[in-house]
């Protein structure tokens, strides 16, 4: 859209038939009565009659603004192009807004072609660089634009107007198109306001408006009743440190507000994943909007196959066990990861004393806590203890313990025995692991104690 001190929506033409239009309003009155039906749908929207002028056979022109076909959608969605400004079709509740068509096509390349300037006030191609890394750098979203030399390539092609846009509009920028890509052409008023000479901050903050247009952002500031105008769930009706709002040529670059990242994450979702916490053979994953999916370095434990548009299916190794690592990239390389546990019902199965881990020894009277190393879930579990009791944890598969004092003269046993059930098992588990018990104060290997 263009970039200047008020909006105008253009209608399927170029910017000369708009400035010709306005030069003949007078003469195009009379015949205002050729289209009643058209004339009254815009009225509808709040406009009085003697704002709507007839510029010629196919537009009205309004408010000395906006430019409306007589025949066909009123409002061309499809291949619309605005202008920044004060004003809007329409009135009501504003905030982030977006357009009918959505983009789909997440790898967009751009193309800066030989009439803009490589040198000089005139050289907009640093800033553009900045603006497309800017964009590219929101987390959570599936979005990546990159420079490209090769115009047959192009999803967007940069500019310079060729003298078509006023002196008071900066830039212009087309919306989505309705086979999912962005917007293709964004202009560069080289000659904006008398050739005044902008930094690189505003040329940043003019670039990221005009690629947010091209990706189906409209004015923040517009009016979310006009036709094709659609608030982003989750907004506020108004957000003045928006890129988006209309009316800010010439403003530095100050970042998004975090409702133009809202805004961007809801266009672009960014990647997600979503499956079980273990498996026992294989297990089906959703994963959305990922370029590529893959294991973290853990194929000898599993492997993973795509088998719909978002579903991929976890696969045992053999009769390897362990944790398994999927990692999901979006177009900028960014990753989503998740880790699962890969068992199977004839996995060995361990029971670990943190504090005595590696020794075979505890202390009389003193307390430990014991749990089942298992790559699974368990379900249920009965601990018996000879020798101690148990305090906590009876039926889950971590328990605290504490071994019975007053041992006589010499080493006693205790023997902890665990029977349990997980959901890869067919029949439950036992387990059972004795340690010497060692006079308190003796010291030893079973000195250090786990308190519970």
């Amino acid at each position: 859209m263009k970039y200047q001190s008020r909006i105008i929506i253009l209608f399927l033409v170029p910017m000369l038939t708009f400035l010709s239009c306005r030069r003949d309003l007078v003469e195009d009155e009379s015949r205002l009565d050729e289209h009643t039906e058209r004339i009254s749908e815009i009225m509808a929207l709040g406009f009085k009659r003697e704002a709507i002028v007839d510029c010629g056979e196919d537009y009205y022109l309004v408010d000395e603004c906006y430019l409306v076909p007589k025949k066909g959608d009123m409002y061309n969605r499809d291949k619309t192009s605005s202008a920044e400004g004060s004003k809007s079709i329409g009135s009501g509740k504003k905030g982030q807004l977006h357009t009918d068509e959505r983009v789909y096509h997440n790898h967009i390349k751009m193309y800066i072609d030989n009439s803009m300037p490589t040198t000089g006030v005139d050289n907009w191609r640093n800033a553009i660089a900045a603006s497309i890394g800017h964009i590219n750098g929101v987390q959570n979203i599936n979005l990546l634009i990159e420079l490209t030399n090769n115009p047959a390539d192009a999803d967007i092609t940069v500019s310079s107007d060729n003298g078509v846009l006023a002196n008071n509009v900066l830039a212009s920028a087309s919306f989505p198109l309705p086979n999912g890509k962005p917007g293709n052409i964004i202009n560069v008023n080289l000659d904006y306001n008398g050739n005044q000479t902008l930094n690189e901050g505003q040329k940043i903050h003019t670039f990221v408006h005009e690629i947010g247009h091209t990706l189906g952002l409209h004015h923040t500031n517009g009016s979310m009743y006009w036709p094709g105008h659609n608030l982003v769930p989750n907004t506020p009706q108004v957000d003045g440190n928006s890129v988006m709002n209309g009316g800010t040529a010439g403003h530095a670059w100050i970042g998004f507000s975090g409702y133009d990242i809202v805004a961007l994450n809801y266009l672009f979702p960014g990647v997600t994943i979503s499956g079980p916490g273990y498996i026992c053979s294989s297990g089906t994953f959703n994963i959305p909007n990922a370029v590529r999916v893959e294991l973290a370095g853990q194929t000898q434990t599993a492997t993973i196959a795509k088998t719909g548009t978002n579903t991929y299916v976890l696969s045992r190794t053999g009769q390897n066990r362990g944790p398994v690592t999927i990692n999901a990239f979006d177009w900028a390389g960014r990753v989503k990861s998740m880790t699962t546990n890969v068992a199977y019902a004839s996995d060995p199965k361990y029971m670990l004393i943190p504090a005595t881990l590696g020794q075979n020894y505890m202390n009389s009277g003193g307390g430990y806590h014991v749990s089942i190393d298992n790559s699974i879930p368990v379900t249920s579990c009965n601990w018996v203890v000879t020798g101690g009791n148990v305090v906590s944890g009876q039926g889950t598969n971590y328990m605290a313990l504490q071994v019975n004092p007053n041992y006589g003269p010499g080493d006693q046993t205790i023997t902890i025995t665990a029977n349990f059930s997980t959901p890869c098992d067919v029949s439950p588990n036992v387990i059972s692991k004795t340690f010497i018990v060692r006079p308190a104060g003796t010291g030893g290997p079973g000195t250090p104690e786990d308190p519970i």
